[in-house]
This record gives C-alpha cells, sequence and structure tokens, in this order.
C-alpha cells in the first residue's frame, strides 16, 4: 500500500475521579488511620477521516477505542507515638548538656533494629559510651547507658567496683568508656582521659527540663549528676530522655478493582487485558516501583513533622495515593 493523501483527525478524552474517606483514632500507643479510598479513569480514542492510496482505494477511517478501571481499597496507617528513651549524656563545656533544635541524625537508640530519629547534641557534649564490641563506632543504644533498662546511673553504678559512688580509674571500666560527640559539627568517639574527665559522680539529683522546638519535644532532662575534671573543674552528666518516633507502618488492602478496554464498542477479554500490561517493560516497571517507594519513605519521614493539621493531610493523601500506585504495579 502507498498512501496518496490522507486526512486524519485524532481526539481524545479523559476522565479521572478520586475520592476518600478518612477515620483516625488514636489507642494508648499508637495513631491508626483507616482510609476507605475510589478511584476511577476512562480514556476514549478516537480516529476519524479518509485516506487515499495511489493505487486508487479509498479507506475511511472510524477507530474507537476506550479504557476504564475502577478501583476501591483501604488504606491503614499506624503510626506508634513517640517513645522516650534515656542515655547518659556529659557537657564537656562544664554546663548543662544542649540538644540541638533543628539538626537530627538516624541511630537505632532503643536497639531494635531500626534506625530512628532523634536529635543531635549541641557541640561541647557527647554520650557517655562503652564500645562493648571494640570496633570503634557506636552501633546502637546497647553501648550508651540507660537505653534498656531506663536508668543510666543505675547501669553505671554497676561498674564501681570499689563502691566508692564514683567510676574513677579505680574501677575497671574506666579505661573502656569512651564519649560519643554527635553534633552538627562533630561526630567522633573519644576516650575519657583525652575529654581530661576524672571522675563520675553516681548519685543523682532530679532535674526536669524539656527541649523543645516550637511544640515538638525533643528530649527532657530528668536527672543530673556531677563529673569532675582532671584540672579540678567541674560539670555535669545528665539523664536525657530522647523523644523518638518510630516508622510507619502502611497496610493496603484492595477492595474492589475492574478494568476494561473496549474497541468500537466491544469489551476486550482478560487474555487481551493481560497481553496489554505485558507490553510494558518489567524492567521500566520495577524502576519505577523504587522510585515511587523511595518518595513514600521521604512522605513517611515528613508526616510526624508535619506543622500543622492541613500540612498533615496534605501529606497523608500522597502517601495514600503513591500507596495506591505502587499497590497496582504489583510493589
Amino acid at each position: 500500500m502507498r498512501i496518496a493523501s490522507s486526512s486524519v483527525l485524532l481526539t481524545q478524552t479523559y476522565q479521572a475521579d478520586s475520592s476518600s474517606l478518612v477515620h483516625e483514632r488514636i489507642n494508648q500507643d499508637e495513631i491508626v488511620r483507616l482510609s476507605q479510598v475510589s478511584e476511577s479513569e476512562k480514556l476514549s480514542l478516537n480516529a476519524v477521516g479518509l485516506v487515499k492510496t495511489q493505487e486508487g482505494q479509498s479507506i475511511a477511517l472510524s477507530l474507537q477505542t476506550e479504557l476504564s478501571r475502577y478501583d476501591s481499597y483501604r488504606v491503614e496507617i499506624r503510626q506508634s507515638l513517640a517513645q522516650m528513651v534515656d542515655p547518659l549524656v556529659i557537657n564537656l563545656k562544664g554546663g548543662l548538656v544542649e540538644v540541638d533544635k533543628e539538626k537530627k541524625f538516624q541511630f537505632d537508640l532503643n536497639s531494635d533494629g531500626i534506625s530512628d530519629e532523634i536529635s543531635a547534641l549541641a557541640q561541647g557534649s557527647g554520650f557517655l559510651a562503652l564500645d562493648r564490641n571494640e570496633n570503634g563506632v557506636i552501633d546502637d543504644g546497647s553501648e550508651l547507658f540507660g537505653t534498656q533498662s531506663g536508668n543510666g546511673f543505675l547501669d553505671l553504678s554497676a561498674y564501681d567496683d570499689d563502691g566508692n559512688g564514683w567510676i574513677d580509674a579505680n574501677d575497671e571500666i574506666f579505661s573502656k568508656l569512651k564519649i560519643w560527640q554527635k553534633s552538627a559539627l562533630e561526630d567522633k568517639l573519644i576516650s575519657l582521659s583525652e575529654a581530661r574527665v576524672g571522675a563520675l559522680l553516681l548519685n543523682s539529683v532530679h532535674s526536669s527540663f524539656s527541649y523543645k522546638n516550637d511544640e515538638t519535644l525533643n528530649a527532657q532532662l530528668k536527672q543530673s549528676s556531677v563529673v569532675l575534671f582532671e584540672d579540678g573543674k567541674t560539670g555535669w552528666m545528665s539523664h536525657l530522655d530522647f523523644s523518638i518516633t518510630p516508622p510507619i507502618s502502611v497496610q493496603t488492602q484492595s477492595t474492589l478493582q475492574g478494568s476494561s478496554e473496549a474497541q468500537g464498542g466491544i469489551s476486550l477479554a482478560p487474555s487481551s487485558l493481560s497481553k496489554l500490561k505485558a507490553s510494558t517493560s518489567q524492567q521500566s516497571s520495577d524502576s519505577l516501583v523504587d522510585s515511587l517507594k523511595k518518595r513514600l519513605k521521604v512522605l513517611q519521614t515528613r508526616l510526624p513533622k508535619a506543622e500543622n493539621e492541613g500540612e498533615k493531610n496534605a501529606l497523608m493523601m500522597q502517601i495514600l495515593d503513591l500507596s495506591a500506585r505502587i499497590m497496582q504495579l504489583g510493589g
């Protein structure tokens, strides 16, 4: 066939609709958001015209194809309420411990195998640590004091070999203790001798104080005791509760799905739909799913930090939309 002339008009119409109903309840230790989401799409393609061939044939075009789908699914999002986990912290500058209002970092503070986002310390402060596996890194909260028992001073007192109420050079653990300086400007592990720390008092006093960024509680001071430096100066060692927000669990359950392709007013069989889906490269689909999952993780991280109800609802809708798209792609 050789085309001599043609006049073809291609048109399309597209309709999409979505709605959701969100129910939220707060239990003793978690927030549960249950959303019922409905989505529909309809695409119509039309081609009309006249084609003439060099062989003298005239072909009238009248082609119509439709694609449509309807999905209804439930999305359950569970988010544990912020937990408070308490290591011991020393301020090497002599004052009480300071917490960075803005800077946070990822660290498995409660040793559950999942990284938590906690506030960094201000420069000059550090976590009292025991590098148990001697790998030069504080791997998780199990190498700090108080994160498991809730009482760092009690944990530390177990190493007071001579029972004098101090952790000092007479105690075997003294030479093994480290200070992990973790701030926006530094991340290093030093020994007590490098920090010029001479002794740590085990007796403590109740000292409640909240470290907040607007309405967000980053940490809370609970107990404080004394640090003696080698030069005779004194400072503070504190039991500090850090607020950690566990990750968000998202579960999506499809309740109703429907899709069809119609050509010339005739619906295609499911086998035709399978062929249509198979025409998309699996590699491309996997790449898209990975990209969507990364975006979803970013949104889930931002959700606990939402500054107001409007921002939280907007993030929720984006999370629901991405979760639905990932599910549809088989992710």
